[in-house]
């Protein structure tokens, strides 16, 4: 799903995999399996490991990058919006 203000988005991660790096707004969902995220220019904590049912937000200008790093695939939603 997507317009000109937002897109929605389904992911599956497979098996000990990563993705390139991205740096728009993003709320994401994770519905199966344990995702890791790597946020290299924050504050403190760079490393997140998000579980089923848990939410993340990233704001715009911030490079992540997700990593599968358990033996399951990963599974999770997304929501990417320009900065306004």
């Amino acid at each position: 799903m997507a317009n000109e203000q937002a897109s929605a988005i389904e992911r599956a991660l497979p098996k000990a995999t990563r993705s390139g790096f991205a740096s728009a707004i993003r709320c994401l969902y994770v519905v199966s399996g344990t995702l890791n995220i790597h946020v290299p220019e924050a504050e403190g904590q760079v490393w997140f490991e998000l579980n089923p049912r848990d939410g993340f937000y990233i704001p715009a200008g911030f490079d992540h990058q997700y990593y599968n790093m358990s033996g399951d695939k990963a599974e999770f939603v997304f929501g990417v919006a320009p900065d306004f």
